[in-house]
């Protein structure tokens, strides 16, 4: 959002260089709770600057020519975290892992392969120091009912829920029509490392609604968070930026003006706006990250690689592809010498003729057909002779009408 002047120089916490900064002092008991909050206009000297990678190699013991300092704040930072992650979790917190993928280019910008994201726990421990700083700034401002942008994350329409319902039973797994927070995670944790772990977190992805900006209090329904608001990255998200402002006064002592500084139709209408610009943002990241991969499987057609089958429709079947992170369309006339219907209630393609069945959650070899990075577009076909291999629906259980209960036949007779 700032210039690379401000936001990699001035703005930064670089080691050994001192910055102003707004700091948020809490304390814990050893559980994780949280015992007190402050707040305060800091100055900052920073100790040391480690990558994700870095910190997560000190955690496993390879300190390097880090500082005991540094290494034993670093465990410190490790415990503290998983006792706060423990209580969040045991108070609803969702978490989702979608295995991201992330694009390793040459010294000359091309693309040559794909990886998994780094997933380390210092990921895990920074997300939740800023969880916390965040949901304490928010109480703090709603205690004092100064108007601010929220972070708002609506809970999920019971309708929406009892369909999430519906659709996992097709797969074999059973889930409350009406699902609390807590239920949701244990599903979460139960299929992890299965082949329907990917079609499931997308289903209850999918089922969530999108986090916006506003200043209704609805709360954060994913972070278990009655409160909630961005603060920790002023310099890269104007949101942050605005909590700033009234922590600002409030921290200068002008509570009152903090309460003017916003209206609640200026904090809408922002809010609407960021929430937009931020989606766009989002979708322009994951377009150019497919783009560059598509590039890459330009080179691979013709291969044949693992899929999931994660989405069906009455055009044919979305296959990912955990390989390379990324969704290939098969048409249903590719599927194989059948026509083809779409069961919406159980989630399936039926052939009209051989009743075979594709399934949703289903491994399925594939082979690339054709790829088209301007469009975004990989189509794939089957790598199997799908209608020999697939299931058959069970076969629907036909009424006797000629058998009735005896007492009816007497009365009958009577």
């Amino acid at each position: 959002m700032l210039p690379e002047m401000l936001s990699n120089d001035v703005c930064s916490l670089q080691p050994g260089k001192r910055r102003y900064t707004k700091s948020v002092y809490l304390s814990y008991s050893k559980d994780g709770f949280l015992q007190s909050t402050r707040f305060a206009n800091t100055l900052i000297e920073s100790k040391a600057r480690l990558s994700y990678q870095q910190a997560d190699a000190v955690l496993k013991g390879y300190t390097g020519d880090f500082s005991e300092e540094v290494v034993a704040l670093l465990h410190d930072m490790e415990t503290l975290a998983r006792a706060i992650e423990k209580r969040r979790r045991q108070a609803g917190m969702l978490q989702l892992k979608m295995g991201e993928k992330d694009v390793v280019l040459d010294d000359d910008g091309r693309v040559v392969g794909v990886e998994p994201a780094d997933a380390s726990y210092p990921h895990t421990i920074i997300e939740m120091f800023m969880v916390e700083a965040n949901v304490a700034v928010a109480s703090l401002l709603d205690r004092y009912c100064i108007p601010f942008m929220r972070r708002i994350h609506p809970e999920p329409a019971r309708k929406t829920l009892r369909r999430l319902s519906e659709t996992l039973r097709l797969l074999g797994i059973t889930l409350s029509r009406q699902p609390q927070r807590s239920h949701l995670q244990t599903l979460l944790d139960s299929v992890r490392d299965t082949r329907t772990a990917l079609p499931v977190h997308l289903l209850v992805l999918r089922s969530l609604a999108k986090a916006t900006y506003a200043p209704v209090n609805v709360g954060h329904y994913a972070l278990a968070a009655s409160k909630y608001c961005h603060f920790t990255s002023p310099i890269r998200r104007y949101a942050d930026l605005m909590v700033h402002r009234v922590l600002q006064a409030y921290l200068t002592g002008h509570a009152d003006h903090a309460r003017r500084q916003y209206t609640f139709p200026e904090l809408t209408a922002i809010g609407e706006h960021i929430s937009e610009t931020e989606q766009v943002a989002e979708e322009a990241e994951q377009e150019l990250k497919t783009i560059l991969i598509l590039h890459l499987l330009r080179k691979r057609v013709g291969r044949e690689l693992d899929g999931v089958v994660v989405t069906l429709t009455a055009h044919g079947a979305a296959v990912h592809l955990p390989e390379y992170g990324v969704d290939g369309l098969i048409p249903r006339e590719a599927l194989g010498p059948d026509h083809w219907q779409f069961d919406e209630q159980h989630q399936c393609l039926v052939g009209r003729h051989t009743k075979a069945v594709l399934r949703l959650a289903q491994p399925l070899p594939v082979r690339i057909v054709a790829v088209h990075p301007a469009a975004g577009q990989l189509d794939l076909a089957p790598a199997i002779e799908l209608i020999k291999t697939v299931s058959l629906l069970p076969p629907k259980r036909k009424k006797n009408r000629g058998s009735r209960p005896k007492s009816r036949q007497v009365r009958k007779k009577r």
